[in-house]
């Protein structure tokens, strides 16, 4: 039996009511956790935020910038460390069996990463094989649309990640669904999800639903030529990939959205680490 792996949590060191929650709910799945203090807006000089926002495929809002940067600075911890990780952020919830999933999923060979979540849009994902904890699966991603709120990260797939910097910056998700040499596999069912994405259903009245990226619009100016021709070279890089992924998928992959395994509980938990919450 492996030992449960540890949790890292993206948190600012200001969000207190997402702080809170995830020390009620890593307390209650007896997690052994650390935060790691989220690199903020502020943390960034303005001109190293200019030159930033510019390494991707549209410039980048600055919450963007600081949300990637916290990654990285996760995925730095896990390549020095010598067992695989857990990283969520701060307002995933996460299923009662995510311990037995977790010992579970660091058994795996072969492995680099095990995404753990739902973000509501369909995956292009292979065939199921059991995992070996009640009815949860695991399925090799070919391709992924979004979500990097809690996945288990083994060292050398932080290395993969990290290098995935040297040229541009991707949004954490991104890099995560566009590293051609990542080892990916999705859990199903999902034991994990954001409350912004499980407030699609349920009628949560409480500030931590809100996505903190979401907070700050776009850029709308037109970018200068150069900057744009940027933007369309990495553009084209990222169609190359996609493109490659939906080729080694073929006749191997289904496209389907992957379920969270239990709503009503995931709103229990919230209950219990905000007992005055509306939902």
């Amino acid at each position: 039996m492996h030992q449960t792996p540890g949790t890292l949590v993206i948190s600012m060191a200001s969000s207190a009511d997402r702080r809170a929650l995830q020390l009620f709910q890593l307390q209650r799945l007896g997690l052994a956790f650390e935060f790691v203090d989220a690199t903020t807006t502020f943390d960034v000089p303005a001109p190293e935020m200019a030159h930033l926002q510019r390494r991707w495929a549209r410039r980048l809002r600055d919450t963007e910038v600081a949300c990637a940067l916290s990654h990285r600075r996760a995925w730095e911890i896990v390549s020095r460390s010598s067992d695989p990780m857990l990283i969520i952020e701060d307002d995933a919830i996460l299923a009662t069996d995510t311990p037995a999933i977790l010992q579970a999923a660091a058994a795996l060979k072969n492995v680099d990463c095990v995404n753990l979540e739902t973000f509501g849009a369909k995956k292009t994902l292979g065939r199921r094989a059991p995992l070996g904890v009640g009815d949860y699966t695991i399925a090799r991603i070919f391709r992924d649309s979004a979500g990097a709120a809690a996945y288990l990260l083994w060292p050398e797939g932080a290395r993969k990640l990290l290098s995935s910097f040297k040229t541009m910056l991707p949004l954490a998700d991104a890099a995560v669904n566009l590293t051609l040499d990542l080892r990916k596999v999705q859990i199903e069912p999902a034991c994990a999800i954001q409350t912004s994405i499980l407030s699609k259903s349920n009628p949560i009245s409480h500030s931590i639903r809100r996505s903190m990226i979401a907070r700050t619009r776009p850029t709308e100016t037109r970018p200068p030529f150069t900057e744009w021709l940027g933007y369309k070279s990495r553009r084209l890089q990222i169609s190359m990939i996609l493109t490659f992924q939906i080729l080694c998928g073929l006749g191997r992959s289904s496209r389907r959205e992957v379920k969270y395994v239990d709503s009503t509980e995931a709103l229990d938990v919230l209950k219990g680490a905000f007992p005055d919450m509306i939902a």
